[in-house]
């Protein structure tokens, strides 16, 4: 990240993705648009949702991010829950400029991280929202 010359990166933990990048975003000023389908979702996540349940922590995160996130109308409950939950671990957001996206992508690869993916991006916005759609 140091040599691609990124410009923030935060690991994804108890505020969840969602609440990472509004922290990201609403510090510098701008919003972001991201997209569902390009998160990376361990697919079993879903059925542990209406299996087990939802933890308090993540109903809390939607609760403080109300009015600060624009869902499309195609997004499911269960998909603003899995961006909002309080158990991810592990994962980094990594804010980048475009014209290096690319380069940070191959160098993450080489570097052996398999799952490494461009899933949204900023967006000039006074109200600083973070816009959610499928595509």
């Amino acid at each position: 990240m140091i040599e691609i010359g990124v410009n923030a990166c935060t690991d994804i933990t108890g505020f969840g993705l969602l609440g990472h990048l509004y922290e990201m975003t609403s510090a510098s000023g701008v919003g972001a648009y991201i997209s569902l389908s390009k998160v990376p979702i361990i697919p079993q996540a879903w059925q542990l949702l209406k299996e087990v349940g939802i933890p308090g922590g993540t109903r809390a995160n939607l609760a403080f991010l109300e009015g600060k996130v624009d869902w499309d109308s195609n997004i499911s409950e269960e998909g603003q829950l899995l961006l909002g939950d309080a158990q991810t671990s592990g994962g980094l957001l990594i804010s980048v400029a475009r014209d290096r996206s690319e380069r940070l992508l191959r160098a993450l690869h080489s570097a052996g991280i398999p799952v490494a993916t461009e899933i949204g991006e900023i967006i000039s916005d006074e109200n600083r929202k973070i816009r959610v759609g499928k595509k």
